[in-house]
């Protein structure tokens, strides 16, 4: 009698836990960043001093270990400062050079290997440079995007764990985001309009689904409009967080709770001054 070889069981896969993104601000006049685990108005979770008050603010996972972390560009001489911790006080630990003055710096995963690498968008051109590694040097990747005036973004539109750039025209308040990285030009993959005129626009995972969705913040009065798609449409969340002047920004912090001794964000209304 023939027996009949032994099944290899199929293991079940084991799906990654949703892992939305949260909102948070940098406040120019105290160069601190007051980040928040839910998109909500409300009190910061987090509150972290690091840069300067000139500086552009941005959030990565450097490491990665899961958590998005503070950083700066320094426009005035294209420096990174970054740093991988969440609390008080932050410490740089990765300190390069990218970009000329005047970029816009740009953060994402550009090869999938789970840590965030960094680039810069030239306003005044369209170029776009992107870098894997978080050191001085040559770009792994040069591209053309957009039209002088636009904001460079990026993000993972399509989920497939790699992000890719994109830019917001800030005269048109349209989002044009490309799922290519490479040494090119690109059209963008997908259009949408979201904000009015004079708004800050910001990208997240808003519902934790593995692709990138929208978002704009309107310094004047601290509202926060969010989308979880790249379409044109009405925004999905808004809610007030921050005040006039602050940048957005948006990440996967740790903390519930806020870290002893950190100082609070005010909870904001649309009529604080």
């Amino acid at each position: 009698m023939t027996v009949p070889p032994t099944a290899t069981p199929t293991q079940t896969p084991t799906e990654n836990p949703a892992r939305p993104d949260s909102i948070g601000i940098f406040r120019l006049s105290n160069a601190t960043f007051y980040l928040r685990n839910s998109n909500s108005t409300g009190f910061a979770d987090i509150s972290i001093t690091f840069g300067a008050s000139t500086d552009y603010p941005i959030v990565g996972d450097w490491n990665g270990d899961g958590i998005d972390t503070p950083g700066v560009y320094r426009q005035s001489t294209g420096q990174f400062f970054l740093t991988d911790s969440i609390s008080n006080p932050a410490v740089v630990n990765y300190s390069f050079v990218l970009g000329a003055p005047n970029d816009q710096p740009i953060v994402g995963d550009w090869d999938g290997d789970g840590k965030d690498g960094v680039g810069v968008y030239r306003p005044s051109n369209g170029l776009i440079y992107l870098k894997n590694s978080l050191t001085t040097g040559f770009a792994d990747y040069t591209m053309v995007l957009g039209i002088p005036g636009d904001i460079g973004v990026a993000g993972d539109w399509d989920g497939d764990g790699k992000d890719s750039p994109g830019v917001y025209r800030p005269s048109m308040q349209v989002f044009y985001l490309s799922n290519q990285v490479c040494n090119c030009s690109v059209f963008a993959d997908y259009t949408a309009a979201l904000g009015t005129a004079n708004d800050t626009p910001f990208v997240g995972d808003w519902d934790g689904d593995g692709r990138t969705g929208i978002g704009v913040y309107r310094r004047s009065n601290g509202i926060t409009y969010l989308k979880n798609e790249p379409t044109t449409g009405f925004a999905d969340l808004e809610f007030v967080f921050g005040s006039a002047n602050d940048h957005p920004l948006a990440g996967h912090w740790t903390t519930s709770s806020p870290p002893t001794g950190a100082e609070l964000a005010p909870t904001f209304r649309p009529d604080a001054p």
